[in-house]
């Protein structure tokens, strides 16, 4: 479990800088194409909060919204790394 949980954190990392260089290029429909890969990788692990937000992001089209949930998942998507940084180390 703790190798899956390094590749999803490298991976997801990864995705998160993605998306804020996405954000500052207003790239909307990158966003929500890293979204998707972000919502598969995290229903694996069973990080359904991020999961949900992944899923929500994706389907969004109105830019205001869109900013809205991102900062949620980047809020939850940190949480969530704590956790597994926490885990990793045990």
């Amino acid at each position: 479990m703790k190798d899956l949980l390094v590749i999803y954190k490298k991976e997801n990392d990864e995705c998160m800088l993605r998306i804020q260089n996405a954000l500052n290029s207003q790239d909307h429909d990158d966003i929500r194409a890293i979204a998707h890969k972000m919502k598969g990788s995290s229903r694996i692990i069973g990080a359904f909060v991020v999961e949900g937000l992944a899923d929500h992001i994706e389907k969004t089209f109105d830019p205001v919204e869109l900013q809205s949930k991102v900062t949620q998942l980047q809020e939850n998507y940190k949480d969530l790394i704590r956790e597994i940084d926490s885990l990793i180390a045990n």
